[in-house]
């Protein structure tokens, strides 16, 4: 992506803004336009509500909507674990985050990450908050859409659970006493080498490990995402390893903690607004990544004719 591109996509979102607060101002001007122009205008405000639901509830109401109230109650969580979120990762024996875990990892219990107390910082006694779910504490299932680590009689962790709990195979004529995966990670490690990991951001920064937020996202939609931070935390570990200091790092993404951005979060009725702060290293690291890309014949980043063609 060049700095062109990057220029022209926030000017495209602040004047789509600007034409959303238009709209707002004309509906409450002229009562006969009113409702449609609200349509509109709130569109944008509606998704972003049903998608801060959905992080912060996942399936944990058990299809029925939490009345006000009770959202209420779990958005305040939300604000204050913010502060102190928990990250998750599934590490091995030698401490390496093989796979962090999202809002949509997968308990043994079969319920994902959001859908469980991440809340609980602290204690970190992260228990499923699913109606009839026994789970006591959120325990990370590798394996992503249809396919799931199996046990070695051949059956999935879902034939091992009751009610959330784990225990014997349920599988018709399965002697089975517990599951037990033969999955070998990519780290080489065996399963049962493996185990999850809770740290809080206190801790997390007191071992020296970032904790700050993806392009600058954040805010308390945050606390429940696990150790997700930005696009090299979705690799597996062994692969991460290649991106540590002095490695490579995703441009726009990573990059933006060496730029010296940061990210201010104020909270509003209804969501959160995240707004972009630029300190002062970092406005002069822009302005410098600016200088070079206007000697260049592309505007690249990297003064070379890759990124061009993203500009068209």
């Amino acid at each position: 992506m060049s700095m062109r591109l990057y220029k022209r996509s926030m000017q495209w979102r602040a004047e789509r803004d600007r034409k959303v607060a238009k709209a707002r101002e004309e509906a409450a001007a002229d009562p006969e336009r009113a409702w449609t122009l609200r349509v509109d205008a709130t569109a944008a405000d509606h998704i972003q509500s049903y998608w801060e639901y959905n992080r912060l509830v996942g399936e944990s109401d058990g299809g029925t909507l939490l009345s006000e109230a009770e959202y209420a109650v779990v958005q305040r969580h939300a604000l204050d674990a913010s502060r102190n979120r928990l990250f998750v990762s599934w590490c091995n024996a030698r401490g390496l985050a093989c796979y962090n875990v999202g809002p949509d990892s997968r308990c043994f219990c079969g319920h994902s990450y959001k859908a469980h107390k991440w809340w609980e910082t602290e204690s970190k006694a992260v228990g499923c908050r699913c109606p009839g779910c026994r789970c006591a504490c959120f325990d990370y299932v590798a394996g992503h859409g249809s396919w799931w680590i199996k046990c070695a009689c051949k059956h999935g962790h879902d034939e091992h659970r009751t009610a959330g709990a784990m225990g014997r195979c349920r599988h018709a004529r399965c002697e089975c006493g517990g599951f037990f995966s033969p999955f070998s990670c990519a780290c080489g490690g065996a399963w049962a080498e493996h185990r999850t990991v809770f740290q809080n951001a206190r801790e997390r920064r007191a071992a020296g490990l970032h904790t700050d937020n993806l392009a600058m996202g954040g805010g308390a939609v945050a606390a429940s995402a696990g150790a997700i931070t930005r696009f090299t935390d979705l690799l597996p570990g062994v692969d991460r390893e290649t991106l540590g200091d002095g490695g490579q790092e995703l441009p726009f993404t990573d990059g933006f903690a060496r730029l010296g951005i940061a990210g201010a979060d104020g909270h509003a009725a209804g969501g959160v607004v995240v707004k972009p702060v630029l300190t002062e290293k970092g406005r002069a690291r822009v302005r410098a990544l600016e200088a070079g890309a206007s000697r260049s014949a592309d505007g690249g980043l990297d003064g070379g004719g890759g990124a061009a063609g993203d500009d068209d």
